[in-house]
């Protein structure tokens, strides 16, 4: 395993632990969080890894960063915040792509607990004076970062065509596998790095940025109607309390968490169930009381969000849990 570099330094502080998992890639560990990232140092002032996160909220280290750093990130599931200088936000979602150049002012939220997808990290100070020359053979990637950059204002956000997909997927894949030699990482990422500066990029337009206030009222709705999942509240009385309209608090909540706050709380309640189901031996009609009516109701909805009954999936998942 090649010895930790200054950008591995700065980017993985005392916080985070690092574990050897092959000559190529280790497992970065964050400390009191699920979360996992697998790490490749391809070139000096280049690192590439795969993200699992299985939280809320990431640190960002609280490390001071002195170089110019620039980060290509790829969003394969989940939801991921950017916050933008002027205090606005945007929510990447999977098949998009953000390059940006903005130092983390405090960390990073995942609005799901739940994201995975690649990350590149150019230190752009050290690239500038060690320019690599098997990259730039092929493609003017520092070229074309920079003008990516500079023509939206530090934050690009993107989709991509189908060969950077694929490779995207694969480099993930392997990643987390930790199967592949060093020059397989390094081939697969100089033929992303050669597809998107030669028009593998799209800009995406349509995203909604919010505000602190928006993203704070959107939030706090998440909050409220998840602390007790058998409580019903309305999207008026919530909007109310806010004092804005019910159309402008369904606005803001799906921007933030991708999904009408029905079908999110479809999701929580569904997720609870199937928890239950295979942890404990709470009965049906216990378990539908985390926000159904009956328990016939429960059971068409369980029903149609995971194709079987609660009953059968209690029958295939509780020994598995519980041996």
């Amino acid at each position: 395993m090649e010895k930790i570099s200054d950008l591995e330094t700065a980017l993985c502080p005392d916080m985070y632990r690092i574990t050897p998992l092959s000559e190529s890639v280790s497992l970065v560990e964050i400390k009191d969080t699920k979360s996992r990232m697998y790490l490749f140092h391809p070139w000096e002032g280049i690192l590439m890894w795969a993200n699992r996160v299985a939280d809320r909220y990431l640190p960002a280290g609280g490390t001071e960063y002195k170089n110019h750093f620039a980060s290509v990130n790829y969003c394969i599931s989940g939801r991921c915040e950017v916050c933008l200088p002027d205090n606005s936000y945007v929510y990447m979602e999977p098949g998009m792509l953000c390059i940006d150049d903005h130092k983390p002012k405090d960390g990073y939220i995942y609005p799901g607990h739940e994201y995975t997808g690649p990350e590149i990290v150019f230190d752009l100070d050290v690239l500038s004076a060690h320019p690599i020359t098997e990259l730039s053979a092929y493609c003017n990637y520092k070229e074309w970062l920079g003008n990516v950059l500079d023509r939206h204002n530090g934050t690009y956000l993107a989709s991509v065509n189908t060969e950077c997909g694929r490779l995207i997927n694969l480099l993930f894949s392997h990643l987390t596998a930790a199967d592949w030699k060093a020059e397989d990482y390094r081939l697969h990422l100089l033929l992303l790095l050669y597809n998107m500066v030669n028009g593998g990029t799209a800009p995406v337009t349509d995203k909604f940025y919010l505000t602190k206030g928006q993203k704070y009222i959107a939030d706090k709705t998440e909050q409220t109607i998840t602390e007790d999942l058998s409580r019903h509240y309305t999207i008026a009385d919530m909007a109310a309390e806010y004092g804005i309209s019910p159309s402008a608090l369904k606005k803001y909540f799906e921007a933030v968490y991708g999904l009408p706050i029905s079908f999110y709380l479809r999701e929580k309640r569904i997720a609870l169930a199937k928890k239950r189901l295979s942890e404990t031996k709470d009965s049906i009609s216990e378990i539908a009381a985390c926000g159904y009516e009956s328990q016939g109701k429960f059971g068409a909805v369980f029903k149609k969000c995971t194709g079987m009954s609660p009953l059968e999936y209690r029958r295939i998942n509780y020994k598995k849990t519980n041996n």
